[in-house]
């Protein structure tokens, strides 16, 4: 008999949801609707709604805005094509359109809405599958960690070497129906992720750490990529690319050693691998390279005018027993074309055994030499 109770229960509120979800889409009260008349304004209203726990939109584009494309919602709000519904057209009088979003969330945003609410952890009991409250776990010994350094940069570069530590990057599969590795549970429970899991573990371990960060999807050369932009408190933006911080096998094995080329990096560094509606999705984003950049931010990392004075100073600072690993970024000169050349070069002013790799880009050379 008491089964029967609880089944009714259930049954009934089952019922009431499901009701209550069917009157807010086709009874909703057009009037408190978001108007809207950019792209861009469209991508800053759906990701405060994000932050708040809602995956359905109601807006009105005006000015005869149309956003009513899958493909185009799914970029302006990163996520799997697959995870969005349609856009629903309500009504249109060719200037003002009615329209209705609905969009699935990623795990890692599930996670940080959790931790920054008032209620926490009861949230995450509450609510969430065994796998999303491990990732919450494992989050929140990351987040502890990196909140007791007090520098923005410093808690940034935590959580990047914290995902790229932990996860390996993995694209094959189907993508649709969400499955882990394109989300922050791949990234930090089972090891392996590719760009969108990067991505989320990013946005929520980020958010977690009260850092300004958000999602950006576009192309990496030709392929459909996704990372994460950054905003400090002057209001200037950069992008961090976590996928991008290749492990870097020296002297025979695979070690933790990431390259750094995407973290804090503004259009100039962006715009020769990357692309986007820039003015859309990051309109603040810096355009040239500054102080936050990762070769002129991050301890042990330098930016030189020329390749002689970057490997001047390779050699200087290895020649530190401090030192066992060191970046620069130089400039691409003619005469340094190939891997051989700097390290042949290295060797004369510098004797010791190293090794060297390096990553062309642009008009830049990315140089890290490891000492054995």
């Amino acid at each position: 008999m008491l089964k029967r109770c609880l089944l009714a229960v259930i049954i009934a509120l089952l019922v009431t949801i499901t009701g209550s979800q069917i009157a807010s889409a086709e009874d909703y009260d057009w009037s408190k609707a978001k108007r809207i008349s950019t792209k861009a304004e469209f991508v800053r209203y759906i990701e405060s709604e994000r932050k708040k726990g809602n995956n359905i939109f109601h807006v009105i584009l005006t000015n005869g805005l149309r956003l009513d494309d899958k493909w185009e919602f799914s970029k302006l709000a990163p996520s799997n094509y697959d995870d969005c519904s349609e856009p629903k057209i309500i009504s249109t009088d060719g200037t003002n359109t009615k329209m209705i979003y609905k969009l699935r969330e990623y795990p890692g945003t599930k996670v940080a809405n959790a931790y920054l609410s008032k209620y926490g952890a009861d949230i995450a009991w509450r609510n969430f599958t065994a796998a999303e409250r491990e990732l919450y776990n494992r989050a929140l010994y990351i987040v502890n960690n990196a909140n007791k350094l007090s520098n923005p940069i410093a808690k940034e570069r935590y959580i990047h070497d914290e995902i790229c530590c932990r996860a390996d990057f993995y694209s094959e599969g189907d993508m649709r129906n969400q499955p882990r590795y394109i989300t922050a549970i791949g990234a930090l429970v089972d090891g392996k992720a590719n760009c969108q899991g990067f991505s989320d573990a990013f946005y929520m371990l980020g958010r977690m750490c009260g850092l300004n960060v958000g999602r950006i999807s576009g192309k990496n050369g030709d392929i459909q990529h996704q990372w994460n932009t950054i905003t400090f408190d002057d209001g200037k933006t950069y992008c961090v690319d976590v996928s991008y911080a290749d492990k870097i096998t020296v002297f025979g094995e695979k070690r933790k050693i990431f390259t750094y080329t995407h973290f804090n990096a503004p259009l100039e560094i962006m715009n020769l691998t990357h692309s986007a509606q820039w003015d859309v999705m990051a309109p603040n984003l810096q355009r040239k390279i500054d102080n936050r950049y990762a070769f002129r931010s991050l301890y042990g990392l330098a930016q030189a005018n020329t390749v002689q004075e970057g490997l001047n100073l390779v050699a200087n600072k290895l020649s530190k027993e401090n030192y066992k690993i060191f970046r620069v970024m130089v400039p691409a000169e003619k005469n340094f074309s190939q891997w051989t050349d700097f390290n042949n070069y290295l060797k004369k002013i510098y004797s010791k055994e190293v090794e060297l790799n390096t990553i062309p880009l642009g008009n830049y050379f990315f140089l890290t030499v490891i000492k054995k």
